[in-house]
């Protein structure tokens, strides 16, 4: 009996070996390892869509920035209303496209059939 308080007082005294975190994920259980596979690719997943968010916030700002300069330098509604048309698509209908009514939901004003044909 001394022989074993002995040899856990000697474990006890010696440091604990450190695991590195792949064998400490490799050595887990199926469920610990399903959690953290889990978790991990739902990070992956969002700082996926951040980053795609981040690109599409830094297009529109770009795009923005162009349309402001040709506003501004230019007196002629139909020449703003080409290059707003010109500057593409950031996610959101242009400016041009909500003036004439004419948003991807809803058809333009022209093809609109009137009420009795």
């Amino acid at each position: 009996m001394a022989h074993f308080f002995w040899r856990m007082a000697v474990q006890l005294e010696t440091p604990l070996r450190q695991d590195s975190v792949v064998d400490m994920v490799t050595n887990s259980g199926l469920v610990v390892q399903s959690v953290l596979y889990l978790l991990m690719s739902f990070s992956v997943i969002s700082w996926g869509i951040v980053l795609y968010k981040f690109r599409q916030i830094r297009q529109a700002r770009n795009e923005s920035e162009r349309f402001n300069v040709v506003f501004w330098e230019t007196k002629n509604l139909s020449a703003i209303h080409t290059a707003s048309l010109d500057a593409g698509e950031s996610g959101r209908p242009s400016l041009s496209r909500r003036l004439s009514g004419t948003h991807a939901s809803h058809p333009p004003a022209e093809t609109a059939q009137p009420w009795g044909e």
